[in-house]
């Protein structure tokens, strides 16, 4: 499974679009990461049914998209700023 790859996203995460899979890549080296994204997905009564990847790439999306509700996503461990 690769993440979604779009405008969002790169807008959210800011970070280069030539380096963006080795960036995502070097960021799930971080267990905190996908315990951060398992406890968001377990928050919203996901358990473990859907990815560590689908959790973020939807975060994204609902915290970077104007007419969503608005999530706290500064608790997610990426090294780059996701709000």
């Amino acid at each position: 499974m690769i993440p979604v790859h779009d405008g969002v996203v790169r807008a959210a995460l800011g970070w280069s679009r030539n380096r963006f899979w080795l960036t995502m890549w070097e960021e799930f080296q971080d267990p905190a990461l996908s315990v951060a994204l398992r406890r968001l997905a377990a928050e919203a009564d996901l358990h473990f049914r859907v990815s560590a990847l689908r959790v973020l790439d939807v975060a994204l999306w609902m915290g970077h998209r104007r007419d969503a509700v608005q999530l706290d996503l500064d608790e997610l461990p990426v090294s780059h700023k996701l709000a």
